[in-house]
């Protein structure tokens, strides 16, 4: 099992068998063992490395603000969730007359939901939203109900839908990190996942016999290396906003932007810096041994039960020192020069500084 800390509170055991940790020694990351983040106009912003399981960076990441069309990932993910893909729907007057951004839906025509969802993902559609919603749940209203209630399940503090395409309305509000939330559990699903890195697909003719073509409005599906979705959006509230994921290397990093006034530019500027100026030090080996527990005449290896790296800078080094603290020994940890983290040492019933590490913690904590 592989664990990566960064700068956010977390704490690793590393114990011979029926060790006993010794008490923790919190200290603070200080100045520069987490690079800076680059500039960007958002207003609002999460970095996540999801391989890890850590927040890199982040700005105002709990601002309550309009989301725009990123409300199409709890459109789709309750539609896929409850099935019935291949259902066919017919269209309402409501679904054809919502207008902004569509798919030129007729009223009376039939689509199944997996082309309505796909329309709503790719193209952003309006009309698709409504007819998904109300096919669904059998009046708009009444599916906004279950995207709240999703939402209040999935632990969505700061969001609250009014409808189910995110044109501005009273009411209908989220977070970057309630947004980063959803796109990471509705990114679980196979098909929300294709679609959310589809470029293009080809939808039934209207009634003129013309064939919809709906294209992506990501552009950096395109244009940035490892792109894997999710989803735009944009309203006079809103400004420019974008979730985003991508995969590099086996690393998997999700970013977040509302309020944007270049969502593309702030995106891939985010996205690079997780990739580019993270690095992930292997501290400890699992099964490394730090040195021997003596029972008598015996002895016991001191073994690292899990691998532990620390994710920091990719522009220093990191250390790792037995130091005498306080007058107990102690295995200092720096990353740059800079202090990151102390354990205190068991040294077990035979102590001797070789067979200290009988035990090992470590907690980093922001500054």
């Amino acid at each position: 099992m592989r664990r990566v800390l960064a700068a956010a509170l977390a704490a690793i055991v590393l114990a011979a068998p029926s060790a006993v940790a010794a008490a923790p020694i919190a200290i603070p990351l200080g100045p520069g063992v987490v690079p800076d983040p680059p500039e960007v106009s958002a207003a609002a912003w999460i970095l996540y490395d999801a391989t890890h399981d850590v927040v890199l960076a982040s700005e105002s990441e709990d601002e309550v603000r309009a989301m725009a069309s990123t409300t199409k990932m709890m459109t789709a993910l309750l539609a896929i969730e409850h099935g019935g893909l291949d259902d066919e729907v017919r269209i309402s007057e409501n679904a054809a007359g919502i207008g902004e951004a569509e798919v030129d839906l007729e009223a009376g025509e039939t689509l199944t939901v997996r082309q309505l969802v796909t329309a709503l993902m790719i193209r952003s559609a309006n009309d698709a939203s409504i007819a998904v919603a109300e096919h669904v749940a059998g009046s708009e209203a009444a599916f906004v109900e279950m995207m709240n209630e999703r939402a209040r399940a999935l632990g969505l503090e700061e969001t609250q839908f009014a409808n189910p395409h995110g044109l501005d309305a009273p009411g209908h509000h989220s977070s970057a990190r309630d947004l980063l939330t959803l796109a990471r559990v509705a990114m679980q699903e196979p098909l929300f996942a294709e679609l959310a890195r589809t470029r293009r697909a080809v939808l039934p003719p209207d009634s003129t016999g013309v064939v919809r073509v709906v294209a992506a409005t990501n552009r950096l599906l395109d244009d940035y290396e490892g792109l894997i979705g999710v989803k735009t959006g944009f309203t006079g509230a809103a400004g420019l906003c974008l979730v985003s994921a991508a995969t590099r290397d086996g690393r998997t990093l999700y970013a977040v932007v509302l309020g944007s006034e270049a969502h593309f530019a702030d995106t891939a500027a985010l996205l690079d810096h997780g990739f580019d100026d993270f690095r992930i030090y292997s501290a400890v080996a699992a099964g490394a041994e730090f040195g021997v527990r003596r029972t008598g005449s015996e002895t016991v290896p001191a073994v690292a039960e899990e691998e532990v790296t620390v994710m920091g800078d990719a522009n220093l080094e990191l250390t790792l020192e037995p130091e005498i603290r306080d007058g107990a020994p102690a295995i200092v940890a720096r990353l740059g020069g800079e202090e990151i983290g102390v354990t205190a040492v068991d040294a077990g019933p035979g102590g001797g500084l070789p067979g200290l590490l009988d035990a090992l913690r470590w907690i980093f904590a922001r500054p």
